[in-house]
């Protein structure tokens, strides 16, 4: 193997080694006088991949960049380093140098393999820089979008998608994101953050702005717990300075944002009833002698009052109160009508799903009561096209999925009365829905019977999975 054969050649190696054999031994090993041969390049070119490889694997690419510049100092530039180094460049977001590397090395031709993976790899950091690129500027526009929704500008991100040309943006986002807490717009704040951590970009100090942000809203023990967690993890002395100074910041300020949350609250709303065309007079401009009730009381009224006529802007508005009051009854309730309202039908369900557990009586009612209106409506639109029976099997079913008891609801009144037209009509209003209630309760009977049997018997074709299980005779039986 080829040696390194100047003096000042094999000093630079010995030092080189000794730093590579402190990073690959434990302490005991360390403190033992190991006597160093003149390595070959091929050894300290297998060394420094090792621990690259190590460091790539837990994505401490700059710390890998790191090792392979000490072992290019140290005269070991071999190809796999240079192919190494181009692949952690491109990790981190320094296409033009990545590229430079890997074009130079496409070209050897006295090293095929090489060239030719370094062509591939050319190729496929290409791709991967363009789809960056693309997603970061749907992100800016995203962005943009989200400020204006708040009435506020982001003064320090490029204007458009057109003027972004492959730079970290990290930066600036947090710089918006810190911009929207002084604003007193916590919420803005979260939104830019995650809109970002979904668009893929990473950052420990994202996380730690998320944090702030969380604590502002309220949510201030989770923030804690992600703080002290991502401290553990970084071992970059200045962001791990940066996250101990929150986590600082944070037991300080907990109940300061406790008392501001009703502050957040009415500057919140106010912005997006303005960006929704909404009146909000009522919105008071400060939180004075109003009382924290009073405030969420009045921006309630605010989003109730535009349910029908702009069922966007109630969502927004009902949004924020549940922001900072996550738990508040009325509003989950309105939330959920919002969205029947915008025929985002599951997501209702899904939020009066959960009210009806609620230990309130009277909210876990009305929000049944919602559930049972709107699949009762979905169930009348199933009957006109497939058979009454269908449409009270999925009826009966949408309810079961959701551990609810189907109840009877007057819409489903017709498709009732189309699986028995031979009854008799009732002049007695109270007898004929006792005659209705009695008819569904057989069904039901009947559709949780015929699940039981499938369930017991899943060879065999069950009648829960037949629409014709429910009998034309229900009332009868009943």
């Amino acid at each position: 193997m080829a040696r390194f054969c100047s003096d000042e050649g094999k000093m630079i190696i010995k030092k080189f080694i000794k730093k590579l054999s402190f990073l690959n031994f434990s302490k005991y090993e360390r403190k033992r006088s190991i006597p160093l041969l003149n390595p070959s390049k091929d050894e300290i070119e297998r060394l420094t991949l090792k621990e690259v490889d190590s460091l790539a694997s837990e994505k401490k690419y700059k710390k890998a960049l790191k090792l392979i510049a000490t072992s290019i100092a140290s005269g070991a530039k071999t190809n796999k380093i240079l192919l190494k180094k181009a692949f952690l460049l491109s990790q981190i977001g320094q296409y033009s140098e990545a590229h430079e590397i890997w074009e130079k090395l496409s070209n050897l031709t006295n090293k095929p393999k090489i060239a030719a993976l370094a062509k591939k790899s050319l190729e496929t950091s290409k791709h991967l820089q363009t789809n960056h690129i693309n997603s970061v500027k749907l992100l800016i526009d995203t962005l943009h979008a989200i400020a204006h929704k708040y009435q506020q500008k982001l003064n320090h991100l490029p204007t458009s998608k057109d003027e972004y040309s492959g730079e970290n943006i990290i930066p600036a986002i947090r710089r918006e994101a810190e911009i929207a807490r002084a604003y007193e717009l916590p919420k803005l704040s979260s939104d830019i953050i995650e809109q970002t951590l979904q668009a893929g970009l990473e950052s420990p100090l994202l996380i730690n702005d998320k944090a702030l942000t969380m604590s502002m809203l309220g949510q201030h023990k989770k923030a804690l717990e992600i703080l002290t967690s991502l401290e553990q993890e970084i071992k970059n002395p200045s962001i791990k300075n940066t996250i101990k100074e929150s986590i600082t910041n944070l037991e300080k300020s907990a109940s300061h944002h406790q008392t501001k949350r009703s502050i957040y609250l009415i500057k919140q709303s106010k912005v997006l009833a303005i960006s929704s065309e909404i009146e909000a007079n009522c919105i008071p401009d400060e939180f004075n002698a109003n009382s924290e009730l009073e405030v969420k009381s009045l921006i309630f009224g605010v989003a109730i009052n535009c349910i029908k006529t702009n069922p966007k802007a109630c969502l927004r508005i009902v949004n924020s109160i549940l922001d900072y009051f996550p738990d508040d009854g009325a509003s989950m309730q309105l939330k959920g009508e919002a969205l029947a309202e915008l025929k985002r039908d599951k997501e209702a369900i899904n939020i009066w799903a959960k009210l009806a557990n609620s230990e309130h009586e009277e909210t876990a009612d009305k929000a049944r009561q919602s559930i049972s209106q709107l699949l009762a409506q979905k169930a009348l639109l199933i009957s006109a096209e497939k058979s009454p029976q269908e449409a009270l099997s999925i009826f009966i079913d949408e309810h079961l999925k959701i551990n609810l008891v189907p109840t009877f609801n007057e819409l489903i009144t017709p498709i009732l009365n189309q699986t028995e037209p031979d009854n008799e009509t009732l002049f007695d209003p109270e007898l004929e829905q006792h005659q209705l209630q009695l008819q569904f309760n057989t069904i039901v009977i009947q559709r949780l019977e015929a699940q039981l049997i499938n369930q017991s018997n899943s060879k065999n074709r069950s009648p829960a999975q037949n629409p014709a299980a429910i009998s034309k005779t229900a009332s009868k039986a009943g």
